[in-house]
Order: structure tokens, then sequence, then C-alpha cells
């Protein structure tokens, strides 16, 4: 129409994948790419993408003299692989989430050795009834599963109060996770499945050892 502003034409060359410029914890976004011109020229540093079939550090020397004979006035401040790069800009969080790791792992071993603790002092107590119950019969089996299950009511407890809390607790870490979501149902059943094969095997040793007592000496020292 006359009188209408000509609108600026541009032609699309291609189309590629999601980036995260802001950061691996930073959700894609829309973004277009122009090529130099007159009017949109290149005022700051330009970050290449070069893929090779060997040592990228075979091709450093070739870089800068093609980046030279392009544009004399430009240089080529940092030169390093896509794994590094990655790497460093990560090393904050996983640093952090190593950390925490580390503490988990150790309240999950104190936490085993306390458990073994506590079900050896409370065998030693009732250690006059278990040895009853196998004077009257009681079969040896049937103490271990009769310790056992009482183990796994608590551990059903402590199991219900321990995500609950992990999942109101679960947004404090969402800046170390990439990949996975805070409320991941695999992360959580992994966890709660190994604090149970856990509790399990610290729960079985003093169940075994209970079971073991010989009920006719322990009456006769009654």
């Amino acid at each position: 129409r006359p009188g209408t502003p000509q609108r600026p034409r541009a032609e699309i060359v291609g189309v590629i994948g999601n980036v995260l410029k802001e950061g691996l914890d930073t959700a894609p976004q829309n973004e277009l790419y122009l090529l130099p011109t007159n009017d949109n020229s290149i005022r700051r540093e330009v970050h290449l993408v070069i893929k090779t079939n060997g040592d990228p550090a075979a091709i450093i020397g070739m870089l800068r003299a093609l980046v030279a004979e392009i544009e004399p006035s430009a240089a080529i401040s940092t030169v390093g692989a896509l794994a590094s790069q990655v790497s460093a800009s990560v090393a904050q969080p996983r640093f952090a989430a190593t950390v925490l790791g580390a503490v988990a792992l150790v309240g999950l071993a104190l936490s085993a050795i306390g458990l073994y603790g506590v079900l050896a002092w409370l065998l030693v107590s009732r250690t006059h009834e278990i040895g009853l119950r196998l004077a009257l019969g009681a079969r040896p089996v049937t103490v271990i599963l009769q310790v056992t299950a009482e183990v796994w009511k608590s551990l059903a407890i402590g199991t219900v109060v321990g995500v609950a809390a992990a999942v109101l607790l679960s947004r404090f870490v969402t800046t170390l996770l990439f990949g996975v979501a805070p409320l991941d149902p695999v992360s959580f059943g992994a966890a709660v499945l190994l604090v149970a094969a856990l509790v399990t095997i610290a729960a079985i040793a003093p169940a075994h050892r209970a079971s073991r007592i010989d009920p006719i000496r322990l009456l006769r020292d009654v």
C-alpha cells in the first residue's frame, strides 16, 4: 500500500537446538541470531564452537592464523575444550553437591551404627523374654522376624516423616540439580530403598544373636 512503512526483510538460514546461555540451571529462551551488517555489527567478544576429529589443541595455531587473516584487529583470548568449559561452569554447584552428598553418607553411616547399638541394647534388656519364648517352643526364625518387624514399623514412621521433610526442603537444592527435578520419584524411591536395606542389615545381626540364646542356661541363671 502507498504510505505503508516497509518492514525489514530477513532470510532464515537455519534453526538450532535449545541453548542454555545463562547457565545450565535456566530454562531455554527464544533467541534470534543475526549476521553482522552495517546496522548490526559485532561490538563485543564472539564465542566460537568448533568441532574437531582429533586433539582440539592441534588446531589452535591454525585458528589464530585464520582469525588474524579475517580480522587483524581481533584477538583470541582463551582456547579450550568444550568439556572443560562446561565443567568450569558447574564447578561451584558440583562442589556444594559433593559436600552435601558426603555429609549425607556420613549421617547415614552414623544412623546405621546408632540403630545397631540401640537394637543390641534393647535385645539385651529383653533377653529373659526371648529366652522364655524359645523355652516355650518359639523357633529362632520367629524371633528374628518379630524383631525385624518391630524395626520395620519404626522404619515406616521414619520414612513418612523423612519424605515429608525432604519434600518441604527440596526447593533449597534446586540450584544444585541439573536434569533432575527436585521431586524426582526415582531419586526418592532409591533413597527409601537404600535406607530400608541399611536398616534391615543393621537389625539382622542383633536379631540373629538373640535367636541363638540358650533358654535352658538362661532359665537356670534366673
